[in-house]
């Protein structure tokens, strides 16, 4: 009985010195486990924002907002180059043209010939339903009567050159089918004798040989007569073509002069109303006193 209790009581010894030795280990454990590195966390204003918002606020940024100060300029412009006249292929270049010269007058302007071009047609379309009102958000009066000329003037270059093209199109359409109507009546002559020479016998063919030859000759003749007034035609289509550039271009610069003239004039009275208001202004100052 003694020695079974000895037996318990040294169980009891190992088994209390085990979990002493165990929890003189745990506070190491603890310890190695609390050296270990934090998680870094990104702070919010490094994340990465999508590509599409960035280039979103860049474009936002890159927006230019035209005043009637810049409209000005830009319609000066427009009547100077004239994109509504290029040539096919060329109105890009020409409104490319209209952002250069609109960012050389105005440096802070960041619009490209795109930009040009849907204000210019935006301010035109708005100027033709006569609600021009509706642009008057801010500006001077002086500002607001200058791009309302210059729209006026802007319109009647488009409309006259809108109605050149179209009457253009329509001359070289009714040409064209005089070309095809003509072209057919010498198919259908030569049918037609091709048809009345395959109805002749062989021996109308002996008995006049000479006649044969007259009438070939005759139509080798009309052919080649033909072909030489076709050719004169065109040359003096061509002729008369390079006149009427010429006439117009000219009648263009006349224009462009007249507009010029009409502006040095409006800045002449502008000027003299100016003096006159400040003489005015400077007189009544010295009445008050």
């Amino acid at each position: 009985m003694w020695e079974e209790v000895r037996y318990i009581s040294s169980l009891r010894t190992v088994t209390t010195s085990n979990n002493q030795k165990r929890v003189a280990r745990e506070p190491k454990k603890v310890a190695w486990l609390t050296k270990l590195p934090a998680s870094k966390k990104t702070p919010p204003s490094q994340l990465k924002s999508p590509a599409g918002a960035t280039d979103t606020q860049s474009k936002r940024k890159k927006a230019f907002r035209f005043v009637p100060s810049s409209d000005i300029l830009l319609l000066k412009e427009a009547v100077k180059h004239r994109p509504w006249a290029a040539g096919h292929g060329e109105t890009q270049v020409s409104w490319s043209s209209v952002a250069i010269g609109l960012k050389t007058a105005l440096p802070s302007c960041t619009a490209d010939g795109k930009a040009c071009r849907r204000r210019f047609n935006a301010l035109l379309d708005v100027f033709r339903r006569d609600e021009l009102e509706s642009l008057r958000a801010s500006g001077t009066a002086e500002d607001f009567d200058e791009r309302e000329q210059l729209l006026t003037d802007c319109m009647a270059l488009v409309d006259k050159c809108l109605q050149a093209k179209a009457d253009k199109t329509e001359k070289e359409k009714k040409e064209a089918e005089r070309r095809d109507r003509a072209s057919a009546d010498v198919v259908q002559s030569a049918m037609e004798g091709i048809r009345r020479s395959r109805s002749k016998s062989p021996e109308d063919d002996v008995s006049t040989p000479s006649s044969s030859k007259k009438k070939k000759r005759s139509s080798t003749e009309a052919l080649v007569e033909f072909l030489d007034a076709k050719a004169e035609t065109r040359s003096t289509r061509e002729k008369q073509k390079e006149r009427q550039l010429h006439l117009e271009e000219r009648r263009l610069a006349l224009e462009e002069q007249r507009l010029q003239q009409d502006r040095e004039k409006t800045d002449k009275l502008v000027e003299m109303m100016a003096s006159q208001m400040g003489l005015m202004s400077k007189l009544i100052e010295k009445i008050n006193k």
